[in-house]
């Protein structure tokens, strides 16, 4: 019967396979990681914005209750502009935007009178505003209200001026980003990808030394075992094998089976010598 041909070796082999393997295991964990952190921080971000909008409008609704009783626009501009940052300090889509309406739902102050004028109405705010300030007017007692705008990406809080017996003197409108601003996407972006490419770069690296250390032990394993069967290299695969076989994982378990089979068919291959000595003898 004909020998059958040895198989080819692995075309990739644990030396490759180990440290591509752990990078990409190192790829998606690094992804997923910064999913996960973006997601927390956008929603950290919405509810302390959210928080702190609130305790401002809550605040200017309980401090404007005499100015607008005594009909003091310009102390309530003052309050505005001393508890709300100006435009010129900060992009407008990143600043928290406040109105305050009278008791008929027309612009009474704003800290951007250029852009809502003293008198103008409600009808003619954003449609997000209007529908806050409509909910505070409508509820009895004046209640605070919440309405995101439909773009998703403001968020407007209608806090009622209260007066004496419940009676609805005005409303405050703040409205803040919900969560991050495209400036502030597009950095935190820019700063997980580079710490995740510097975390995937030694993930690699190190899985690369790894592999290489793991996969050391069974190269000279292997290495052993194709060259006991051959005469001129039996004495140096014999002792490549016993160092391998001093280890005390599955490698070296390895090594020891092998060299007990190797020890077994060197007895049998001397005792079949010494057979065929005494059949020549007695022939």
């Amino acid at each position: 019967m004909a020998a059958q041909p040895m198989p080819a070796g692995p075309r990739f082999g644990y030396r490759l396979m180990v440290p591509v393997a752990l990078t990409a295991v190192a790829l998606v964990s690094g992804i997923l990681v910064a999913a996960t952190t973006y997601t927390l921080l956008d929603r950290h971000i919405e509810a302390n914005a959210e928080a702190e909008t609130q305790r401002l409008a809550g605040t200017l609704a309980r401090a404007l209750v005499q100015p607008v009783l005594r009909n003091d626009v310009w102390q309530a501009y003052e309050m505005l502009r001393a508890t709300t940052p100006s435009a010129s300090t900060a992009p407008y889509e990143q600043i928290v935007q406040v109105v305050v309406l009278d008791a008929q739902g027309q612009v009474f102050a704003s800290p951007t009178p250029r852009r809502h004028p003293l008198g103008q109405h409600l009808s003619q705010l954003p449609d997000a505003w209007a529908e806050a300030s409509r909910l505070v007017f409508a509820s009895s007692p004046p209640a605070p209200a919440r309405v995101k705008a439909a773009s998703g990406q403001w968020l407007v809080l209608a806090e009622p001026i209260v007066g004496d017996e419940d009676s609805l003197l005005g409303v405050v409108l703040a409205s803040h980003p919900r969560a991050l601003t495209e400036s502030q996407r597009s950095s935190v972006i820019r700063q997980l990808t580079g710490l995740g490419a510097m975390a995937m770069l030694l993930v690699a690296l190190a899985g690369a030394a790894l592999g290489m250390r793991l996969v050391t032990p069974l190269e000279r394993l292997r290495a052993a075992m194709q060259a006991a069967p051959r005469r001129d290299t039996a004495d140096g695969a014999r002792k490549a094998l016993d160092e391998v076989s001093t280890r005390p994982d599955e490698i070296g378990e390895l090594g020891r089976s092998f060299a007990a089979m190797m020890d077994q068919i060197a007895v049998q291959q001397e005792l079949e010598r010494h057979m065929l000595q005494a059949e020549r003898m007695a022939s």
